[in-house]
């Protein structure tokens, strides 16, 4: 070569300089970067509350079905609803109500379920106004109540 370079060719000669490429981060790389940082962090974070959240609500709902088993059960080794006693209703049961059976062409129906009587068709009377209601409705109703739900007449005498 010239005089004044250097010939890389030659094994007895200087190395040449090698460059090295410095990476630089612009001021608005940087800000870029930690942006993304932090919405990586914050959907990690979303995620994993989203997670406990689901786990604790599939534990939740898995406890309730165990507590609904365990009333159902109970509520199968005890009377019949229609023949429990309420203390609200001064001991009266849906049981001991006059049985009613519903017959001829007018259409009566049960004011608490709002269904009409079939023809035929049993239900309860309550003793003071006479107004007839689904077994199963009335007991429903007394449980609460210690009213007729049509004339709130007071189902039994008060002690």
């Amino acid at each position: 070569m010239d005089g004044g370079g250097f010939d890389v060719s030659s094994p007895g000669g200087p190395a040449p300089a090698r460059t090295t490429t410095m990476w630089r981060l612009s001021r608005g790389g940087a800000t870029c970067l930690t942006a993304a940082c932090v919405v990586l962090l914050l959907l990690y974070l979303t995620a994993r509350f989203l997670w406990q959240y689901n786990k604790d609500a599939a534990a939740a709902a898995e406890a309730a079905a165990a507590q609904e088993v365990q009333e159902a059960a109970a509520a199968a080794a005890s009377p019949s609803s229609s023949q429990r006693q309420w203390p609200c209703c001064g001991g009266v049961s849906a049981s001991a109500l006059p049985v009613v059976v519903h017959v001829g062409p007018e259409a009566a129906e049960c004011a608490v379920c709002l269904a009409e009587f079939a023809e035929g068709e049993a239900g309860r009377a309550l003793p003071r106004c006479g107004h007839g209601f689904h077994e199963a409705c009335i007991a429903t109703w007394l449980r609460l109540n210690t009213t007729c739900p049509l004339c709130r007449a007071p189902v039994a005498s008060k002690l």
